[in-house]
């Protein structure tokens, strides 16, 4: 089963992400990328990291925060790579410039969210985690495909968002699901837009969202 890698990673320094923390990353990507090109070359395209959704991104919010994304073929193949002498040396690094006991992960179910095209487009990025009360699957996607789906569209400049279901569950939220769309925008000025309210789209999830959570970015690495 595909799915997307989404890893949040806080700077150890006040401030916007130290370039020690970026040049971390980035090395920690590179290594992912050679362990791919050695043991998943049959389940994973081969090249530039982009190619499998390999990134870093900051946080416009909070601009200590950075997130990572990746492809895998499955969870069971990111927890083989993560345990690689490769990986492992890479992430030394990557702890000794953040606030390593706060970095979170999880794997989006079925999907792979990130396309070349996608990293490529040098546009502002959207994070929008949906939280619902478990047994709501159902009327979440039939929300989604129903209407919300075309309305984020239109709103972000006619670029077409992904979604999917979180795998692992939030701490403290074990008893919710949660439903991630991702996606880019035409501009600023549309996503500051909505980044202040669409009725519209509030409408659409009243009635099942226990909590929307909504987060931009901008691509770095």
């Amino acid at each position: 089963m595909p799915v997307t890698e989404l890893a949040w990673i806080p700077s150890g320094a006040p401030g916007p992400i130290q370039s020690a923390l970026i040049e971390a990353c980035r090395e920690g990507i590179e290594a992912q990328n050679g362990w791919v090109a050695k043991h998943a070359s049959s389940t994973l395209p081969l090249g530039p990291p982009a190619v499998r959704g390999a990134a870093m991104y900051q946080q416009r919010e909070d601009r200590s925060i950075g997130l990572l994304t990746a492809h895998w073929d499955s969870p069971a193949q990111h927890k083989e790579c993560i345990a690689s002498q490769e990986n492992m040396q890479a992430m030394k690094e990557i702890a000794a410039h953040s606030v390593a006991a706060d970095i979170q992960f999880c794997h989006i179910e079925g999907v792979w969210m990130f396309p070349v095209e996608r990293l490529e487009a040098g546009l502002f990025l959207s994070i929008l985690r949906i939280s619902v009360a478990e047994g709501k699957r159902e009327q979440v996607e039939k929300i989604w495909n129903g209407g919300a789906k075309g309305l984020l569209r239109d709103a972000a400049g006619g670029h077409e968002h992904t979604a999917g279901w979180r795998i692992e569950r939030e701490k403290g939220k074990e008893d919710q699901d949660e439903f991630v769309v991702v996606g880019v925008w035409a501009d600023e000025g549309a996503l500051s837009r909505f980044a202040q309210g669409n009725p519209a789209w509030d409408e659409a999830w009243k009635s099942v969202a226990l909590e929307i959570d909504f987060k931009t970015y901008g691509r770095i690495y």
